[in-house]
């Protein structure tokens, strides 16, 4: 499966680390880093420069 259009955090998001499976990650990798990452609450945080909790989702919630 190939993407045009990716997150440009992509390669470095901290989240990541702290999704115990490999499932989860893929799952979030493919919704929300490849198919459609403006819907990521992390992003425009990012954009605007401001620091992003490492343990927050793509819908912001967080991880315990």
């Amino acid at each position: 499966m190939i993407f045009k259009k990716k997150c440009p955090y992509i390669e470095k998001c901290p989240m990541f680390a702290y999704l115990e499976s490999d499932f989860s990650r893929a799952s979030y990798r493919i919704i929300y880093c490849l198919r459609d990452f403006e819907r990521c609450v992390r992003k425009p945080i990012r954009d605007r420069g401001e620091t992003v909790p490492d343990k927050m989702l793509p819908d912001g919630s967080m991880i315990d």
